[in-house]
């Protein structure tokens, strides 16, 4: 009497004529293994900085400069480089300022994970970034606080207001 299996597997038959050869139940498998799906949640543009343009007669042209600059991304470049944020170019900026600004002159650089994480600018030119009036100097860092004023090449050369969007 035979017995039928259970499920739809194939059971081989026991020869018993076959002593040396070993009968083997084998099963393939087509699961394939993946990575567990992360999540990423889109951030919204949210402003977390904003640059107000300072008018002066020793870095803007003329009277049509972007009135402010808002700061959406975790980094804002400064600079002649194509790939800066900002990029300093003649019909904006007057030539002998350009002519000092490096190609990339300061960037500022802000941890969007964290709320309350500060804005922190770092100095990248030879010619000098100041804050304050004071000269930040190349290599260095320093947290840019809510109003701080940011001038390129020389002390008088004011650019920026910064304001801190977050600080409550």
């Amino acid at each position: 009497m035979a017995i039928k299996p259970m499920c739809d597997d194939v059971v081989p038959e026991h020869n018993s004529d076959d002593s040396d050869t070993e009968n083997t139940l084998t099963q393939n498998s087509q699961h394939v293994w993946s990575p567990p799906i992360e999540f990423t949640f889109a951030t919204p543009n949210i402003n977390w900085g904003r640059l107000y343009s300072i008018a002066g007669k020793h870095f803007w042209k003329n009277s049509e400069y972007p009135k402010y600059y808002d700061l959406v991304q975790p980094e804002f470049s400064l600079g002649r480089a194509l790939i800066c944020t900002f990029v300093t170019k003649k019909n904006l900026i007057k030539e002998n300022t350009v002519k000092c600004v490096s190609k990339k002159h300061f960037v500022i650089k802000r941890d969007l994970r964290k709320p309350l994480a500060p804005a922190i600018i770092t100095d990248l030119s030879y010619n000098g970034t100041y804050i304050n009036y004071v000269k930040l100097g190349h290599g260095c860092s320093r947290v840019l606080n809510d109003k701080d004023v940011i001038s390129v090449t020389h002390v008088f050369c004011k650019t920026f207001k910064y304001k801190d969007l977050w600080k409550k």
